[in-house]
């Protein structure tokens, strides 16, 4: 029979399956195994049926008989009667009821077949579309542009492409003869500036309540199959063949997948169980190295480090009600955390709500944060944001309340993503932006006199600082100044928390090494003075010349 459904999800740039009528609905298989089921049940009465009149014959002490043979008549077992089989000797009966056991079993082995394709096929159907979604299968004419931030025209020189290699923090020959394509090294000022967007975005969340967790590399076949659609399997997952167990002895083989995304092991953290009301919305910050085979963008970004198989992220992920709209208010509040983050980095974006054609399975709604990227001249996608209502937790088994209540449906959790700070695009849209007209990365941020991006030691989160020139706009605003008593954005020394202006002579409270203040850097450095001696900055560990000498 057609399968049955509440609901079908809107075909993409088409029409429902609904709509079209129950003659268009699916049948096939369903029919098959309806058809399978009916005839086991049929085999089954039969084989009972045996049972029975061999019984009775052995009550009425009928002679057993010894012919084994099987009349035509009884052969035919889709007709096979209690008149036929009891016109046949015990004997008889018995082969009859062996031919019975074959038929159950070749049934039952059609019917694991047939149930095994309908879970393939039922896999494959999405979830329920939000209103609001654009319907179209071309997402380079029909996404729908939300709400754009900061200069989103400006053009500069050089892509990010270029950007790596001029500040000496990309190896991309080497790593491709190590690790293949788009293999890479990150090495020099790029990788303390990808450990420090790493602690800003986990400390950004941590303060807005998240949980922060560092998943597993693999997930088992079983598990992964229930978080991850097929056509992931093909163009995404690497696949990874090991020893079954430690034993020594033992040949078999174990397959797992290593993840794309923290947000599969964190959608299985709670696989099986039922949360309750109370505890929701349950929010964590996903900490984990990702790994995608790319096998759908071949000769799409192949230099540089903006699209790479291997790659460091933080993600949102929230459990929450299914009730009263909790989820899509959540929905926001997520996208809203990821624009917080961005703004604070000085990243020029838009806001694209993804037409049906290009959400996977599992999103019911999808709104990614595209930046600017003023030396490629395009706009580029950083944060992705989705709304899967039940439809994982359904396949996890994730439900909501302590336990069901009589009569009462299983309820499912709604489950929530979206990216915080995929490094390596993060780390190439910084670049773009903060690149001046003499080609060196500084800027509004009050960059390193010495052109480097360096990690502020004060209070080691901020992307892009150096404190031996000017003080970090993202760090002063986290220093409290013990003299005036207040957070500002004067510069402020992280070592003797005191700012400039407060500190009226000039001369470093703590050190008392040199006569020249300077923003309080001798506190760190210890050899800032007149003399012109070369020192050496905490931040970039380059030896250089005081930038006020």
């Amino acid at each position: 029979g057609p399968l049955q459904l509440p609901a079908r999800r809107v075909q993409r740039g088409g029409r429902s399956l609904l709509s079209q009528g129950a003659s268009a609905r699916p049948r096939g298989n369903g029919l098959k195994l309806r058809q399978g089921r009916f005839r086991a049940d049929n085999l089954n009465k039969l084989k009972n049926l045996c049972s029975k009149t061999i019984g009775d014959k052995m009550k009425k002490k009928e002679p057993v008989g010894t012919d084994e043979s099987i009349p035509e008549s009884a052969q035919n077992l889709d007709e096979l009667t209690i008149d036929v089989l009891g016109a046949l000797q015990v004997s008889q009966i018995k082969k009859v009821r062996l031919l019975i056991d074959e038929a159950i079993l070749k049934c039952d082995a059609e019917r694991v077949r047939l149930e095994a394709e309908r879970f393939e096929s039922l896999r494959e159907i999405g979830n329920l579309l939000h209103p609001s979604v654009p319907i179209s299968n071309d997402e380079d004419v029909d996404n729908k542009v939300e709400r754009v931030w900061g200069d989103c025209s400006c053009r500069k020189k050089y892509s990010h492409v270029d950007l790596v290699v001029m500040v000496d923090g990309y190896e991309g020959e080497k790593g491709a003869v190590v690790a293949g394509s788009r293999g890479y090294f990150l090495k020099g000022p790029l990788v303390f500036l990808e450990q420090a967007l790493i602690q800003y975005a986990l400390q950004s969340l941590r303060a807005k309540g998240y949980t922060p967790v560092y998943t597993p590399f693999f997930m088992r076949k079983e598990v992964m199959q229930e978080v991850a659609q097929l056509s992931q399997f093909d163009e995404e997952l690497y696949k990874v063949i090991g020893k079954g167990s430690e034993k020594a002895d033992d040949s078999s083989i174990d397959e797992k997948y290593l993840i794309a995304t923290s947000e599969q092991p964190i959608a299985a953290l709670h696989r099986d169980e039922w949360l309750k009301p109370e505890d929701l919305p349950i929010k964590y910050a996903g900490l984990s190295t990702c790994f995608r085979q790319e096998v759908g963008s071949h000769g799409r970004d192949t230099r540089g480090i903006f699209r790479v198989h291997q790659f460091e992220k933080i993600e949102q992920f929230v459990y929450a009600s299914p009730h009263d709209n909790k989820s899509w208010e959540m929905f926001e509040e997520m996208m809203a955390t990821a624009e917080d983050f961005y703004q604070s980095l000085g990243i020029p974006y838009h806001i694209v709500n993804i037409v049906s054609g290009s959400l996977n399975h599992a999103a019911s709604k999808k709104l990614d944060l595209e930046a600017w990227f003023p030396g490629s001249g395009a706009f580029r996608e950083l944060v992705s944001c989705s709304n899967c209502t039940d439809y994982q937790a359904r396949r996890l088994r994730i439900r909501y309340g302590q336990t069901k209540k009589m009569m009462d449906k299983v309820e499912f959790v709604h489950m929530l993503n979206a990216t915080m700070c995929a490094t390596t695009r993060t780390i190439c849209a910084i670049l773009e932006n903060y690149q001046t007209h003499s080609s060196d990365v500084g800027g509004a941020w009050g960059g390193c006199f010495m052109r480097v991006l360096c990690v502020c030691p004060a209070c080691h989160t901020c992307a892009v600082s150096c404190v031996c020139a000017v003080s970090c706009v993202l760090c002063v605003l986290r220093v409290h100044c013990h003299v005036c008593a207040v957070y500002h954005t004067r510069p402020v020394c992280p070592a003797c928390a005191v700012c400039c202006v407060c500190a009226l002579s000039y001369m470093c409270a703590v050190s008392g090494v040199c006569t020249v203040f300077c923003m309080c850097c001798v506190c760190i450095i210890r050899v800032l003075c007149v003399m012109h001696v070369p020192c050496v900055c905490p931040a970039c560990t380059v030896y250089h010349t005081c930038a006020v000498c």
